[in-house]
């Protein structure tokens, strides 16, 4: 039986009730991150509970997934098809302990068909939630190729009140450029870069980045800061926001991960990077390797196997703050479709069959996770949580696969349906 931390009791009865099904209160609590306590669970994990504001280790689709202190939200997007395409795209939202995901849009008056619906962000694609604000990138393609038009927009977490933070297409023209993209939203900031058009030999245009920039998404710093430090900027680990450089002091083959702080630009080294992708904190790794999870102590470098499996190929350790999700990461079309969970004793909890329509689960079957839930999608066409593993029934012999009630969005999912039969739904 599960237990629930006063946290958790305090904010399900605040959403229980004539509130059911409804957008979240425009003045939500601010970025407290609900605890859950499970029977089958470790009593310490290494993985810091931080899942509101970052771009994720493990989830790819964390772009257009943000956790809120009182549910999740996720921005689905289906392109132009035939001219049938329902308004698109739509900011969905569930709160924890519910299966239902609705449109943002408490209007009573609104048909959900205009682009005055709450729920719509014309040309958004980017989703994160900071500081009680929902925050959304909008590009939109102008007259050549690539994106054109990028903004910063801040809503009230029911959808309301849409404030334009930064226009970013402004900003690069004032620095002799053409147009910003964006490249991700992560820990209170967004960080983009600007482009110019460049001609190529055949006459063709091809966009050009310049110069990568920070900006607060609280619209704070009086202009946008340049990212001088070196190296690919991934994705949050909990208490580093990791980023990669091909090159090692220490002469490792496959170059080195260090933390980026955008406050002061600056990296700190972690390691060589092991081989194999993963979560990668300060002190410690956890990543997959030839049959077995494995655990790295960076100062002694000293490598553990702590998970033993019989599994063989290509396979990715989700890192969760309450468990290791096994999943495959290979292309194939034949990979492995079961999802191995453990918690952080390495004891083994679950094993769930998920007949996912594409091949890789990694980084795309596994859409997002919760406190209370592991979100899955079956299509691998314009994917939307379809499917969700319940974790206060991990450890037992009662898990199974629930379905999202998507009712709200059934004209999108219908659309998608008819022009991709087989997409998976």
């Amino acid at each position: 039986m599960k237990k629930l931390t006063a946290i958790f009791i305090i904010l399900a009865l605040l959403l229980a009730g004539c509130r059911q099904n409804q957008p979240p209160e425009a003045t939500s609590p601010v970025d407290q991150e609900p605890t859950m306590v499970y029977d089958w669970a470790a009593e310490t994990s290494p993985i810091p509970v931080k899942r509101i504001g970052t771009l994720r280790a493990g989830l790819n689709n964390s772009t257009v997934t943000a956790v809120s202190p009182t549910g999740v939200y996720y921005l689905y997007e289906i392109m132009y098809l035939a001219g049938e395409t329902p308004l698109s795209p739509m900011i969905l939202y569930a709160d924890n302990g519910s299966d239902t995901f609705i449109r943002l849009c408490g209007r009573p008056d609104c048909t959900h068909e205009t682009e005055d619906c709450n729920a719509y962000v014309k040309g958004g694609k980017m989703l994160s939630y900071y500081n009680g604000y929902l925050y959304v990138v909008a590009e939109e393609s102008g007259d050549g190729p690539g994106n054109v038009k990028c903004q910063l927009i801040r809503i009230n977490p029911d959808g309301t009140d849409r404030v334009m933070v930064a226009d970013f297409e402004e900003f690069a023209k004032e620095q002799g450029c053409d147009y910003a993209k964006c490249d991700m939203v992560t820990d209170g900031y967004v960080i983009f870069q600007t482009c110019k058009w460049e001609e190529n030999p055949d006459k063709s245009m091809s966009g050009r980045a310049q110069t990568t920039y920070r900006y607060k998404l609280d619209g704070s710093m009086e202009r946008p800061e340049n990212v001088d430090a070196k190296g690919m900027i991934m994705y949050n680990c909990g208490d580093v926001i990791l980023t990669y450089h091909p090159e090692s002091e220490n002469g490792g083959k496959y170059g080195s991960y260090w933390d980026w702080d955008p406050e002061t630009d600056s990296l700190t080294y972690l390691t060589d990077h092991p081989g194999e992708p993963g979560w990668f904190g300060q002190t410690e790794a956890y990543y997959f390797m030839d049959g077995a999870v494995r655990h790295l102590t960076y100062a002694t470098g000293q490598e553990k196997v702590v998970i033993q499996t019989d599994l063989q190929g290509d396979y990715y350790a989700c890192c969760f703050p309450d468990c290791i999700v096994i999943v495959s990461n290979s292309v194939k079309a034949s990979s492995d479709k079961n999802l191995y969970i453990y918690n952080w004793d390495f004891k083994h909890v679950a094993t769930v069959p998920f007949e996912y329509s594409g091949s890789m689960l990694n980084g795309q079957a596994i859409l997002g996770e919760t406190v209370d839930k592991i979100l899955l999608t079956k299509s691998h066409v314009y994917p939307v949580p379809t499917h969700y593993i319940d974790k206060s029934e991990l450890g037992s012999e009662n898990v199974q696969l629930h379905e999202f009630d998507l009712t709200a969005i059934e004209d999108m999912i219908e659309t998608v349906k008819k022009y991709y039969p087989d997409a998976g739904w």
